[in-house]
Order: C-alpha cells, then structure tokens, then sequence
C-alpha cells in the first residue's frame, strides 16, 4: 500500500511499516515536524480521535494510518444523499475536545483535516495551532463549508447553520458573536483564495 495525500506545505505519503500502513508526513523545517509532533503528544494523553505519533526524524513524522472519510468528500456526499447532522455533531464535539485537552485551536480547520469513520470524527494535521478561542475554530470551519465549490448550496447552509447551532452551546457563544465571526472568516478566506490566484 503506498500512496501520496494532497498537502499544499509539505509531502504527505502513505506507506506500509511492520505494523501495517503508516503516512510519512515530510515538513520543510524541523520546528514545523516538532511543533506538530508537540501536539500528537498532547493528544496522545486522552485526547480526542488522531493518528498515533509512531516516529520522529529531523524533519518527518511517521503517524498511524487512519482509515475513514475526508469531510470534503462527506460533504460532497452529502449534497448528492442529503443532509445528516450526526457527523457535524462529532466534530463540533472534537474540536471542543481539542481545545479542552491542548488549550490551543487548529487553525488549518479545511475539511481535507478531518475523517468521519464508524461514528466517529478524527482530526489530523496540527502544524499550525495555536492558544486562542475555540470559537474560531468553529466560525472558520462553518465558512469553509460554505464556500467550497459551488458555495452556499442547501446543504451546506444547513450543515454551517448545525455548526453554528452546536458552537453556541459547547463554546458558550450567542448567535451575534457567531454570526460576526463567520462574516469575518468568510471574508478572510475569499482574500486568501483571491491572492492565489
């Protein structure tokens, strides 16, 4: 089994170790490998669903492989199959998690990051964290849910109105406050597509 995952930062492969199929994710600086490792770490000690840091070389780790449907894809499917609030709630539900274990936010919340497998969401790609108000996690995420290509279907006003639904109770929020930081997020990310290009 081997195979390559998309990553705009670093390389991403999928390959099979004595224990069966692990990813090798190759960073452009040491820190970069040490800050995510930092965060498997964390996680590792009765956080929320991850890969296992199985290694830790300069640059590269090497995580557990783990099986399930990107977000993206789930989402995709969900436009074809129709909308099912159960996995929005498992994710609101990890990034609480997160938050509560690390006392960081993800700040690369793109739905690529997230697995939907068995029930249960999983979280990978921790490069950039950092200490802030889960909140965001939750507005940024609700925004890129809305804006994938094509932007603002049914669906997917649906899915963002669950996750804002569901960060205004595990993040103690009012719609107000969500609302405002899902304008901005929004705005953030169609400045960010802009400039790409």
């Amino acid at each position: 089994m081997s195979g390559t995952f998309f990553s705009r930062r670093n390389r991403v492969c999928l390959t099979e170790g004595p224990a069966g199929p692990a990813v090798e994710k190759v960073f452009a600086s040491a820190g970069a490998a040490e800050r995510e490792a930092a965060v498997y770490r964390l996680l590792s000690q009765g956080g929320p669903k991850t890969a296992a840091l199985l290694g830790q070389e300069e640059n590269r780790l090497r995580l557990s492989f783990l099986e399930g449907e990107d977000y993206l894809a789930l989402l995709e499917r969900q436009e074809r199959e129709g909308f099912s609030p159960e996995p929005w709630d498992r994710l609101l539900e990890w990034l609480a998690a997160f938050h509560r274990v690390t006392g960081l936010v993800q700040r690369d919340v793109n739905l690529r990051n997230f697995l939907w497998h068995d029930g249960a969401a999983a979280g990978l790609d921790f490069e950039d964290c950092e200490a802030g108000n889960p909140l965001w996690m939750a507005t940024r995420l609700a925004a890129y849910v809305l804006l994938y290509d094509p932007p603002d279907t049914e669906t997917k006003r649906r899915a963002a109105a669950w996750i804002q639904s569901r960060a205004m109770e595990l993040f103690s929020c009012s719609e107000g406050e969500f609302a405002d930081g899902l304008a901005r997020e929004r705005e953030a990310l169609c400045r960010q597509r802009q400039n790409r290009g």
